[in-house]
């Protein structure tokens, strides 16, 4: 079975009830949508998720 591997990037913040899930097509990393998330919300905790392949 393959190992699967995960980079990922956690900003805990003050809206607790609403996070944002960034999930991104190729050639992204984990934090590339951050500015565009705090548009929708920038009191909102933060994830966001990079395969390693």
């Amino acid at each position: 079975m393959a190992e699967i591997t995960a980079n990922y990037f956690f900003e805990k913040c003050e809206d607790n009830e609403h996070p944002i899930l960034m999930l991104h097509g190729t050639g992204g990393n984990e934090k590339d949508l951050v500015p565009i998330a705090r548009l929708i919300n920038a009191k909102a905790t933060l994830i966001g998720i990079r395969g390693s392949w």
